[in-house]
C-alpha cells in the first residue's frame, strides 16, 4: 500500500529520520525521485533510511577526499565543485547540486 506525499511531508519524514541532508538537499533529492518515478512509471516507498544508505549530500572537497579523487591541479572551491560535479555526472551519481555550495549524489 502506497500513499502519496507531497514535498513537506517527505521533508518531514526526512527530518524526523536524521538524514543529514539540508533543506535545499532534501528538495534536490524530492524532485529526483519524483522524476524518477514519472519515468519509469513506478512509485517510490518512502523510506527515509534507505535513501540515507543510497544517498549523501556533501561538500566538493569531503567528496573528492572520500572517493579519492584529485583535485590538486584545482585552485577556486568554484573550478573544484564544477570539477566533482562533471566526474559524479559522468559516472551517473550526479543528483544535483544545492545553492548552500553541496553536492546530493548516489552513493557507490
Amino acid at each position: 500500500m502506497y500513499q502519496s506525499v507531497d514535498y513537506y511531508q517527505f521533508r518531514d519524514a526526512m527530518n524526523n529520520h536524521d538524514c543529514g541532508f539540508s533543506v535545499d538537499g532534501i528538495e534536490i533529492l524530492f524532485n529526483y525521485l519524483e522524476q524518477i518515478e514519472q519515468d519509469q512509471g513506478h512509485e517510490i516507498e518512502l523510506d527515509p533510511i534507505a535513501f540515507r544508505c543510497e544517498f549523501s549530500e556533501q561538500s566538493p572537497q569531503d567528496i573528492a577526499n572520500n572517493y579519492s579523487i584529485d583535485i590538486d591541479h584545482l585552485k577556486t572551491d568554484a573550478e573544484i565543485k564544477d570539477f566533482i560535479v562533471n566526474h559524479l555526472s559522468n559516472n551517473g551519481s550526479l543528483v544535483g547540486a544545492t545553492e548552500i555550495g553541496t553536492i546530493v549524489y548516489i552513493q557507490h
